[in-house]
């Protein structure tokens, strides 16, 4: 075909929002490589007749893709997260956040003391809570060694225990 048909072809796949990637083929009746130029899917067309505006599949696919990597992402953080609270001893109040480093609403499960803790720096409760009827019992203080309780009885002698 002429230089005419191939600069009309051209001109057709340009105003669809298209640019050849191999050169004409020689009549406009034939398909032609194409990519769209925005969301860069490839086709291949006939620029016989007028081609409609690509639909941007190619972009929908990617938005989707990353909409499940991101909530691939955040499940595995979720997951990490929540056996964080158990091997902490901690539940928690309120859904994740889903942002790294937001604070969330924890509670110690041995003394129910309830605070805001960064989400990705989870800590163990030092029990400065008000207690509940699931908290271990307290340890009795040791005594130090080799420290013998000197009684003294009224009568003046001294004893050891």
């Amino acid at each position: 075909m002429s230089e005419a048909g191939e600069t009309l072809a051209a001109a057709r796949i340009q105003a669809a929002g298209f640019r050849a990637l191999e050169p004409f083929p020689g009549r406009v009746n034939l398909r032609w490589l194409i990519e769209c130029t925005e969301c860069g899917e490839q086709q291949r067309l006939r620029p016989d007749h007028k081609l409609k505006p690509c639909e941007h599949k190619q972009r929908e696919r990617q938005q989707r893709a990353a909409e499940a990597a991101e909530k691939q992402f955040l499940d595995a953080l979720l997951a990490v997260r929540t056996r964080t609270l158990g091997t902490k001893n901690l539940r928690a109040l309120e859904a994740h956040p889903g942002v790294e480093g937001a604070l969330w609403w924890v509670e110690c499960k041995y003394c129910g003391r309830k605070w805001h803790m960064r989400e990705d720096k989870l800590k163990a409760c030092p029990h400065k809570g008000t207690g509940d009827e699931g908290a271990p019992p307290s340890q009795p203080k040791p005594t130090p060694k080799g420290s013998a309780k000197v009684e003294r009885p009224a009568g003046g002698e001294e004893t050891t225990t």
